[in-house]
């Protein structure tokens, strides 16, 4: 995959999640200049440190190498905003995507 849409992914998720390149840096156990070598696209990524990275941002190396990102951005979002909740809201939550998800399957098979 091409370094310039990792970087861009990685920026992309890391402002997504209101983080400064040294927060990012710290979370995957970085140095804050090899954070910004790689988001401009300067520093080929290896990948321990794509590894690390994707830890930090609450996501996997698929999903950064994969060339659509728009989705996972999105899902990136939701899980953000979950991890925010307490439990008891996370599993009402839950019960309603569930709920959601089996009527959208029963509309679908009609």
């Amino acid at each position: 995959m091409n370094q310039n849409v990792i970087g861009n992914k990685i920026k992309e998720l890391r402002t997504l999640q209101n983080l400064t390149q040294f927060e990012l840096a710290e979370k995957a156990n970085l140095s804050i200049s090899l954070i910004s070598k790689i988001e401009i696209q300067e520093e080929n990524i290896k990948i321990n440190t794509l590894q690390n990275i994707a830890k930090a941002l609450n996501t996997t190396v698929e999903s950064l190498l994969k060339k659509d990102n728009e989705y996972a951005l999105n899902e990136q979002v939701i899980i953000n905003k979950l991890n925010k909740l307490n439990n008891e809201s996370k599993q009402d939550i839950e019960k309603i995507i569930n709920q959601l998800i089996d009527y959208a399957i029963r509309n679908d098979e009609k």
